[in-house]
């Protein structure tokens, strides 16, 4: 009997997976696609202000083919625990053969912000790193932008 429930322990162990079976926006496709051009423009910002990303995206196979790029970012030094990485945008563009698109994605205050060890809405002064590509784990372009001031709102910006 006892060895009964150590056996039902044992099962779950066995049969649970370990991470993620497939990365978020992962898809297959019939072409191949290359990111390049990467602008994060300004460079530094205030906490209230909006930072413009964008980079180009060229189906480099033979096939027309539709892509999801994405972007992500991640707040290097934070006062508060938050995710590694949070989905900031995304875009699906569809390329003929040696097409290339340019995908802009905007990043406002409700996009940087947390919430605050005294539980504000805030923007924190530091950088942020962004990341862009096919999946979460499949990520092209890297570049930094940083927040040159706190900004804090009462509730989230809408």
């Amino acid at each position: 009997r006892g060895s009964q429930a150590g056996e039902a322990r044992w099962v779950g162990v066995r049969t649970r997976v370990n991470g993620a079976l497939y990365p978020f926006g992962h898809g297959l496709s019939y072409t191949t696609f290359e990111y390049g051009g990467l602008r994060i423009e300004p460079a530094r910002q205030d906490g209230d202000g909006t930072v413009t990303v964008s980079f180009t995206v060229t189906n480099t196979g033979d096939r027309a083919g539709a892509e999801v790029p994405q972007v992500y970012i991640r707040d290097v030094v934070s006062s508060v625990t938050t995710y590694d990485t949070q989905l900031r945008g995304f875009d699906r563009v569809h390329l003929e053969p040696g097409e290339t698109a340019t995908v802009t994605v905007e990043l406002g205050p409700d996009d940087l912000m947390i919430l605050d060890r005294a539980m504000r809405w805030a923007v924190e002064a530091g950088r942020f790193e962004v990341l862009v590509g096919a999946s979460s784990e499949d990520i092209r372009l890297r570049g930094v932008f940083e927040i040159t001031g706190t900004a804090t709102f009462g509730s989230p910006p809408h």
